[in-house]
Parts: structure tokens; C-alpha cells; sequence
């Protein structure tokens, strides 16, 4: 074996004088991997003294050395190999990324050498690392993103796309992207994709709303922003296009129209039915009249036919009323049992003959905290459903429980027609009805659930097509005070059937419904006096010849409104006892929603026996009161 050369036989002279114009360094490295030759070490910190006869692998970090070996070998068999990134180590310890290219060079005498280039590709390096960042951040923010992104050639070709826009689509994968025509979609109207092809062609910058079914077979609502690119000459070349989803935001678009057209329909509503009850409370009050007359069979089925009406009707203004939001519950310590008991002969006439009822309760009061005035609606609505599931006839059962632990129930049950899933999950819906055109208006079991709601109630309603309906109530049992006798919404015993003379102030701004309640209470033995607005009402007072005993008022009035008239009266005569009379339930009420102290209402239509019922209670406790006092 020959010893191994000390320096190249070539000219490093001429290979100096080309380095020195570069940034470069050239190692000639002899087969052991020792440098014989160093031209440009100083970049490294080194002279070229310092760097001679050194291993060529100490100025290389420890963790790429095993690759920078691996080229050194491949370069001495003559192998060809690309350049090499490594991290090179300087004399003051600092480290730079360089490209080393070995090559096998033998000189002139034929000795074989190593020649390796090292060029300095630090900058490079960092800029690479700069734009994979970048790219990285890029990719996370279009691959995280909630919108639909993707790009697309001068064709509308899909070039790339985001997972995002896959879901919007409705495709399965990424992949079956793959060719796609962001135009292309059988529910597209054509002219519209020719329109809108044309404009993104164009280089236009296009900010619109698309809604089609795409190849996917998916609904597309899309808000669409297009970012055009262009080629060095200005021509058009791809886009970048971000899809919204707006399908959600239209939903509750809808849902706001929808809300503020039924806010519409509800104060249409509330206004129709307080001028119906109105009428209907003069029909009412009529028709009860005539009802004790002497009248032939036909006459008084006639006479029977229309006070049926009438509650129909008023049952009807009810649910009106509560759909408006204009009746206000008011919450009290309510028995349950009570309250289907003094409905069950009302209800008996509703339901006709061909439905038997049958209703049962527990031996206990069930007290729960409601408006007994609504609480009746929802018993009354279930039921006239019921009838009307049942054409042929059939049973209803109307059936009052109580559970220490579930709290109280009524379960309202008939063998009539049934619904289905559809039908059932749609039945509380405003307006929704299964009746025939011009049978429903379709707020029966919505004023309900709506009532139910609003007591702290729940609602569970089972039924199969054929097999009829359950409909089960729960309401949590009230553990407060019972109201006392004399308050808005307790039972009321009537001590006598005739009046003595007692005085009673009539204020109602609608003739028919002020005479009928003047005619009610003259009959039954009151002294009355009557007036149409308020001013009328206190002028009146100031001028008859004796205390009045008590009022009857119209809430709302021409001039003024029943509660402030009444102000004025009482500030006067703070014995006057008072009942108000209105087509809604807006009274003032206290911060926790009672009426306010001395504050009664009847609520039309009403009869004249409840009234009457409602007159007398209050003139009994007055004279209480004024025993008292003396």
C-alpha cells in the first residue's frame, strides 16, 4: 500500500483565485477524509493553515455527519450523487446550514482525491422554513375553517378544496372532488350559471348568494365571495372562492318573519276578539234572558242552540286572546277538582249526546297554582278536540289524580280517530289543524300547551291512528295560601238572590253591552245609573243624591281608562266597591302579577248569573265592612 499524498497534484492556485470571487469554500480531502487542501475557510472562522490535515467531519454538527459520510463514500466509489444539506459548525461555535457537493477528482499524477464544494444556504434555509410555516398556517387556517374554500382554473375546474366545502356539498370524501365543476348542478337554472360563469371569467370580484341542489344531491345555500388571479400579462387564471354557509341564518331569518307576522296576526287577533266579546257578551246576556221565558220546544231550542253558540264562541275569543298575549293569567292557589266539576254540565251540552262523558276524582283537593279562567280553557279546548276525533260519537274520560312525588295530573282520554308520529309532533303548532276547511283555526292544543307552560306544567300527548288520544297534564302542587273569599278568583257564595236597592254605577263605552248590564241588574232589584266615558261617570257620582255602593266598569274607555276614573271615585268614597268588566285581562298588577288590593274582574263574555253572582259577593262584604266599622 502506497503512503498517502500530502497535496494534489493540480493547480490550487488558479482554483484560489476563483474561490476568492465567491462565498464558496472548497475542500480537496484526501480518501481518509483529512483535508489536504482549504480554500475559503475563513467563513468558517478558520485560516487555512488551521483548517489543513483535520478531519473534514469535525466542522460538521455530530446529527448530520453520518449522512455527510454516507456522500463522502458514495463520491470515492464514483458514485453520483445530489447535493447534501448539512449543518456546519464555526470557530466561535455558531452553526449555519451549507450544501455540500463531493466529487471524485484525480490529478494529473492520477492520485485520486475528494473535492467538495460547501456553499452557504443558511438564508435559503430560513426562507424555506419561512414559507413551510407559512404554508403550514395556511393550510390549518383553510383546512380548519368553517367555510367552504377551494380554488378553481379559468374553466371553473375545481383545482383544490377544503374539507369544509366537501360537507357543504355533500360529498363523501375529498377525493370525490376530484374533476369537479362548481357550476355544474341539474337544479341551477342554466342561464344563471352562464351569467355567473361569465362574470368570474371575466376577473370580476363577485360577493352574491347562490342556492341550488348540488351533484351530491345536497341543498346549497351559500353566501359566495370570489377572489380572481391573473397571470403577468393581466389575464384571468383561477380564483379563490369562499362559501358561507347561510342556510342557518335564513332558517332564522324565516323564523323572524315568521315571528313577527304571527306578533301581527296576534294583535289583529286581540283586537277582533275583544270587540266579539262585546257582542258576544250581549248575545249571551240576551239569550239567558229569553231562556226563563215561557217558549214553545222550538223556541227554546232555538234559545238553547244559541247560548251553546255563544260559549262556543267564547271559548273561540279565549284561545284569541291567549294566542295575542293580551291575557294575562293570574296565579292562585286553584283545587283542579273543583274546576272540572263546575265545567262537567257545561261541558256535557258541548259535547253533544253522542259523547259519553265520564270524569272522576280523587277524594283530596289537587291544588295547584294556575288562572282558573284558563285552566278551564284548557279543559274545554281538550274536550271539543276530543268530540270532534269522535264524529260518530264515543267516550271521553276526564280523569283528576294526585302524586306526593309527580305532583298533579288530568288526563283527558278518547276512542276517537287517533293521530300518527307526524301529526302528533306537529298538533301544538299555531294554526296547524287536521279538521276540515273552515272546522279549526288550529289553536286549540297550541293555546293549551301554551297555558300548560305557563302554569309550570308539562304536556305528554299519546295516540295511534285508530286507537284514539290521551292527552296527560302535570302540574307541580301548590303548597301557599288558598285565596280568601272575596278576592279575584276565588269561589264566591251569594248570601240572598235579591238586591235591596243598592246603587250601582254602570261605566261602559258600548250601548248594546251597557244597556244589557243595566237591565240585568235593574231585574234583579239594584238601582242603577249608567254612563259612557269617564268624565260622565265622575259627574254622575258628584251629583246623585246618595253614595254609590258600587261600579261596574269597562277597563278601557274613550277618555280615560276605568282604573283611573275609579282613582277619582274612591278618593272620595274609599268604601266603593268595585268590579271590573273587559274583554281583556289587563288590570294592574303587583311585581309578582296579582290584581292589586280591591281590584275585581269579570272577564266577557259573561253570564248574568255570574254577574249578578260577582255584584252581590261585593256588596255582602261591603256591608261586612260597614258593620264592622259601626
Amino acid at each position: 500500500m502506497s503512503a498517502t499524498p500530502q497535496s494534489p497534484a493540480f493547480d490550487i492556485e488558479l482554483m484560489r483565485a476563483v474561490i476568492a470571487q465567491t462565498s464558496d469554500i472548497v475542500l480537496v480531502l484526501r480518501r481518509d477524509g483529512s483535508i489536504a487542501e482549504s480554500l475559503g475557510s475563513e467563513h468558517l472562522g478558520y485560516s487555512e493553515a488551521e483548517s489543513r490535515d483535520r478531519d473534514a467531519f469535525d466542522f460538521i454538527d455530530p446529527a448530520c455527519v453520518e449522512k455527510a459520510r454516507a456522500g463522502f463514500e458514495r463520491a470515492v466509489r464514483g458514485e453520483s450523487l445530489e447535493p447534501i444539506d448539512v449543518m456546519g459548525v464555526h470557530a466561535d461555535g455558531s452553526k449555519r446550514f451549507y450544501e455540500i457537493a463531493p466529487v471524485r477528482f484525480p490529478d494529473r499524477e492520477g492520485q485520486l482525491w475528494i473535492v467538495v464544494v460547501v456553499r452557504d444556504i443558511h438564508r435559503r434555509k430560513l426562507l424555506e422554513s419561512s414559507v413551510r410555516s407559512s404554508e403550514q398556517r395556511y393550510r390549518a387556517l383553510v383546512e380548519q375553517s368553517p367555510f367552504g374554500i377551494l380554488i378553481i382554473d379559468h374553466d371553473l375546474n375545481l383545482i383544490a378544496a377544503n374539507q369544509a366545502y366537501a360537507d357543504q356539498v355533500g360529498a363523501p370524501s375529498l377525493e370525490a372532488l376530484r374533476g369537479h365543476n362548481i357550476m355544474s348542478s341539474p337544479a341551477v337554472d342554466e342561464e344563471m350559471v352562464k351569467s355567473l360563469g361569465e362574470r368570474v371569467r371575466s376577473g370580476e370580484a363577485l360577493s352574491t348568494s347562490l342556492s341550488y341542489v348540488s351533484l351530491f344531491g345536497k341543498q346549497v345555500d351559500v353566501h359566495v365571495n370570489v377572489a380572481p388571479a391573473f397571470d403577468e400579462d393581466g389575464a384571468f387564471v383561477a380564483a379563490q372562492i369562499i362559501f358561507e354557509d347561510v342556510s342557518e341564518s335564513r332558517r332564522l331569518e324565516e323564523q323572524l318573519r315568521q315571528s313577527q307576522k304571527m306578533e301581527a296576526v296576534g294583535r289583529l287577533a286581540g283586537g277582533v276578539a275583544h270587540d266579539f266579546n262585546n257582542n258576544l257578551t250581549v248575545i249571551l246576556g240576551l239569550a239567558e234572558q229569553l231562556a226563563v221565558a215561557p217558549l214553545g220546544p222550538e223556541e227554546r231550542e232555538a234559545v238553547d242552540e244559541i247560548i251553546l253558540s255563544a260559549e262556543r264562541s267564547a271559548a273561540l275569543t279565549n284561545q284569541l286572546l291567549a294566542f295575542s298575549r293580551r291575557d294575562e293569567a293570574e296565579l292562585v292557589g286553584v283545587d283542579l277538582n273543583r274546576v272540572v266539576e263546575r265545567l262537567e254540565p257545561m261541558l256535557r251540552r258541548v259535547l253533544g249526546a253522542k259523547v259519553e262523558l265520564g270524569v272522576s276524582f280523587v277524594r283530596e283537593p289537587v291544588v295547584i297554582e294556575a288562572d282558573a279562567r284558563l285552566l278551564e280553557q284548557v279543559v274545554v279546548n281538550l274536550a271539543v278536540n276530543a268530540r270532534d276525533a269522535m264524529p260518530d260519537g264515543g267516550k271521553l274520560k276526564i280523569r283528576v289524580s294526585s302524586d306526593p312525588g309527580a305532583g298533579a295530573q288530568l288526563d283527558i282520554e278518547d276512542d276517537g280517530e287517533g293521530m300518527d308520529a307526524e301529526t302528533r309532533t306537529r298538533s301544538i303548532e299555531p294554526f296547524f289543524t287536521t279538521k276540515k276547511e273552515g272546522s279549526g283555526t288550529g289553536l286549540g292544543l297550541y293555546t293549551v300547551y301554551g297555558i300548560v307552560r305557563q302554569f309550570d306544567g308539562s304536556m305528554q300527548i299519546e295516540s295511534e291512528p285508530g286507537c284514539g288520544t290521551r292527552i296527560s297534564i302535570r302540574f307541580p302542587v301548590f303548597t301557599g295560601m288558598m285565596p280568601r273569599e272575596g278576592t279575584a278568583g276565588a269561589a264566591r257564595t251569594v248570601t240572598r238572590d235579591t238586591a235591596c236597592g243598592e246603587l250601582v254605577l254602570v261605566l261602559e263605552d258600548q250601548p248594546s253591552v251597557r244597556k244589557l248590564l243595566c237591565r240585568v241588574l235593574s231585574r234583579r232589584g239594584h238601582t242603577v245609573i249608567s254612563a259612557k266615558d269617564g268624565a260622565e261617570a265622575i259627574e254622575r257620582a258628584r251629583s246623585s243624591d246618595r253614595p254609590i255602593d258600587l261600579i261596574v266598569s269597562d277597563v278601557r274607555l274613550p277618555d280615560t281608562s276605568g282604573p283611573e276614573t275609579v282613582a277619582v271615585l274612591r278618593a272620595e268614597h274609599p268604601d266603593l266597591q268595585v268590579l271590573y268588566v273587559s274583554g281583556y285581562n289587563d288590570l294592574p298588577r303587583d311585581a309578582e302579577g296579582r290584581l292589586e288590593d280591591g281590584f275585581e274582574l269579570l272577564t266577557k263574555p259573561f253570564s248574568a248569573d255570574l254577574l249578578l253572582t260577582r255584584v252581590r259577593s261585593l256588596l255582602d262584604e261591603r256591608g261586612k265592612e260597614l258593620d264592622a266599622q259601626a
